[in-house]
């Protein structure tokens, strides 16, 4: 087994600057401008989303997925090197059930890619060639055709999130993240000089930067309940990861992401936004500027028909993490030797492949 060095990551579990920009939460966000209707913003600007398709929108087993991945980069060179998707999420729509099922998938997950190389899966977009590869590695864990993508930076998120006007947000846990990078300061010294610290302080700015550079991190905090998010709080909230009270794991903050999502989609359906010609016109742009996807004019206009019979009350999400139940998709573990994963902190199934996880899938996505 060969493992994929990128150089970009070189310690396990290390939270220094290379980490600040790890979500890409727009991802989440503008998918819901491609399951739930927006057939109008394509017809109002587009000549081609006249244009009906004669082909069925794909599907396997009367299911159409979707692989939603987040870049480590502003749009629009989605396509350079070195990036990461800190984002993996897949969206699966009945199209006779008319039900939709969230998946969230680790981004620290251990994967084949090809020719015996083994990576994270969050290294895979960069090193494997692009989202198509990441789709087909994202469907070999779940056991599941994945039928189109979409790839989206996190740029354009605090202005999307304010065209909405802000979003209601259930938090569950309050939120207290100490350690949230700011933006700009990933250099900065704080008037420390680096060649004069010591051991422990080395040691610990390996674990976190911000632990002795603390000018480079704020304090972030969000009341548990129900609360409006604008923009610059959505974005924090969705990408925190040194949390307390149980939300500092990358599975606390997927949580967080799906819940995000439900609240997009509430937030479109209830505001009247798709009826709004200026709201839509910022959104399209938006839309523009910050996707690429596989999906065709005439496959948004399927998706638009599709979501009319869908069931919006009903949306279900599943984090796959490493828990112990099974039944909530504790599936992996992380193990102890971290040799054969070129040291990096990684996760893998529990049963030695992903049979176990295949499984957990075919019952979520196909029971009431």
């Amino acid at each position: 087994m060969r493992y994929v060095d990128l150089g970009t990551i070189k310690k396990p579990r290390e939270k220094s600057k290379k980490r600040f920009f790890l979500f890409i939460p727009i991802a989440i966000i503008l998918i819901v401008l491609i399951v739930f209707p927006i057939k109008n913003i394509f017809k109002s600007f587009s000549v081609l989303s006249q244009i009906t398709s004669n082909n069925s929108l794909q599907a396997t087993d009367g299911r159409t997925n979707i692989l939603i991945l987040g870049l480590d980069k502003r749009a629009p060179q989605y396509l350079q090197t070195g990036i990461l998707t800190d984002t993996i999420i897949v969206i699966s729509v009945g199209k006779t059930s008319s039900d939709i099922k969230i998946i969230s998938i680790p981004r620290d997950l251990w994967v084949k890619i090809k020719d015996g190389q083994f990576s994270k899966i969050n290294e895979v977009y960069v090193y494997g060639g692009g989202p198509e590869t990441v789709a087909k590695v994202a469907g070999e864990v779940l056991g599941i055709p994945i039928h189109y993508f979409v790839v989206v930076g996190f740029d354009g998120f605090k202005d999307f999130v304010s065209t909405l006007g802000g979003v209601s947000v259930t938090v569950e846990n309050t939120l207290d993240d100490y350690l949230y990078p700011i933006e700009g300061k990933e250099q900065d010294n704080c008037g420390l000089v680096p060649e004069n610290l010591s051991e422990e302080e080395i040691q610990k700015s390996l674990i976190d930067a911000c632990f002795v550079f603390e000018c480079r991190c704020e304090h972030v905090h969000i009341e548990k309940g129900e609360q409006v998010l604008d923009g610059e709080t959505a974005l924090k909230f969705v990408r925190s990861r040194h949390g307390e009270n149980g939300e500092g794991s990358d599975f606390a903050r997927a949580k967080r992401q799906q819940i995000l999502i439900i609240a997009v989609k509430n937030k479109l359906l209830t505001m009247g936004v798709l009826t709004n010609p200026i709201k839509v016109k910022e959104l399209y742009d938006l839309y523009k500027k910050y996707v690429i996807t596989n999906i065709g004019i005439g496959e948004i206009d399927e998706f638009y028909n599709l979501s009319k019979n869908l069931n919006m009350d009903n949306i279900k999400m599943a984090v796959l993490n490493n828990g112990e139940d099974e039944s909530k998709g504790g599936l992996f573990f992380t193990p102890q030797n971290s040799s054969l994963y070129g040291e990096k902190w990684v996760l893998i199934p529990r049963s030695g492949d992903f049979s176990q996880t295949h499984s957990f899938v075919q019952k979520f996505l196909f029971s009431d």
